[in-house]
């Protein structure tokens, strides 16, 4: 099951794996100028806040946190796109 990749337009946005035991990536359909990813537990308390310049993948890791659901808001080109990680 992959609830990892979401659509808007013609572009992507990939997270994969899904569920996770840490280490995931973030794809996007391609690099743009600026990219931030916030990620948040399900008490809503930010727990990582990435900056990425150009990059069309980004490669994060929550080995040092709970398992549970994370929410992942990924802001790029005036966007924004909230998605959903398992951490097992």
């Amino acid at each position: 099951v992959n609830v990892g990749a979401e659509s808007i337009g013609e572009n992507k946005v990939e997270i994969f794996p899904n569920p996770t035991r840490g280490s995931f990536k973030v794809q996007l359909d391609e690099g743009y100028d600026f990219v931030n990813i916030h990620i948040y537990n399900t008490a809503g308390k930010l727990i990582l806040n990435k900056y990425y310049k150009n990059n069309a993948e980004m490669k994060l890791n929550l080995k040092d946190q709970p398992s549970g659901v994370y929410f992942i808001n990924i802001l790029y080109d005036n966007k924004s796109v909230s998605k959903k990680i398992i951490l097992k």
